[in-house]
């Protein structure tokens, strides 16, 4: 990234890298998620998908619920625990770049998640801050967001509020209880196939429903400064975390799909090295995210 996009990120709390993923990865990564879409429980915590198939983790999905009206699928969250594709696009040397353009070379993940806005029913995100409020925190996290469709007003795009991540204590919920859908001051984020936003955790936003005959789907890896979250979690559980990065590394290296790009060296691999069995790979994966 450079120093312009890091200065914007910094005064405005989001940023947007234009065609950060290639056309092939874009296309393995749509047709992953038919697959997941597919596959999603026929309502909250279902046991099976609409053709009758067992659902592995329903607890991962997540659906808007309004009054009498069908369930809409809205999030699917921990991915990589689901999708290897999931895994090779997060082990990405420009992805976890970006990460390191931010906060250096000492970082960790937090969670991961799929915003899923169905044509003509997807639905409304209300503006909010990501997780809870640390004011003390310098880095309060970062979300890095790959939008596998062009994201635009009719399918809801995100909108944010420029520069709200540096003022702490707003009341969001004050703020949404006296104004409309759109917040004042808010903007509007249209991007395009490819691009990656990445949003400051503290930074408000919200989207509203896709009206559009058009799918919009958005791939989240959030992320935290290595510092920020040592005095929330213990070291083992951080460093069982983040072997997830060091797991998703490997996993890109042995697909075979890109064979001339080197491998992101992990600054904290070391501390966070590769899960080599599979109860190893297996706790990895399923260790809670680190919320802040």
């Amino acid at each position: 990234m450079s120093t312009d996009l890091s200065d914007r990120y910094a005064e405005e709390g989001y940023v947007t890298i234009s065609q950060a993923l290639s056309d092939r990865e874009l296309e393995m990564m749509r047709e992953e998620m038919d697959r997941m879409i597919v596959s999603a429980p026929t309502s909250p915590g279902g046991a099976v998908d609409a053709a009758g198939n067992t659902v592995e983790w329903p607890e991962d999905f997540s659906f808007h619920e309004e009054d009498d009206k069908k369930p809409i699928l809205i999030r699917i969250s921990r991915q990589l625990r689901r999708s290897s594709l999931m895994r090779i696009i997060y082990g990405s040397p420009k992805v976890l770049g970006l990460v390191e353009s931010i906060y250096g070379p000492e970082f960790v993940p937090f969670g991961e998640s799929i915003i899923v806005k169905l044509p003509g029913d997807g639905a409304r995100i209300p503006h909010h801050r990501d997780g809870k409020q640390h004011y003390e925190v310098e880095h309060r996290g970062l979300n890095l967001g790959i939008y596998l469709h062009a994201s635009t007003r009719a399918n809801g795009c995100l909108w944010a509020i420029p520069g709200s991540h540096r003022q702490r204590h707003i009341d969001v919920n004050e703020l949404r209880d006296t104004h409309d859908d759109i917040l004042p001051d808010s903007v509007p984020l249209e991007v395009a196939p490819g691009d990656v936003v990445i949003h400051d955790r503290a930074l408000i936003h919200g989207s509203l429903v896709n009206t559009s005959p058009d799918l919009r789907i958005t791939v989240y890896f959030g992320f935290h400064h290595y510092a920020s979250v040592k005095p929330f979690f213990d070291l083992d559980h951080i460093h069982r975390r983040a072997q997830v990065i060091s797991l998703c590394i490997h996993e890109r290296q042995a697909s075979g799909l890109f064979p001339d790009e080197p491998p992101y060296d992990y600054a904290l691999s070391d501390a966070a090295p590769l899960p080599v069995t599979e109860t190893e790979r297996a706790e990895a994966l399923s260790t809670p995210p680190l919320t802040l």
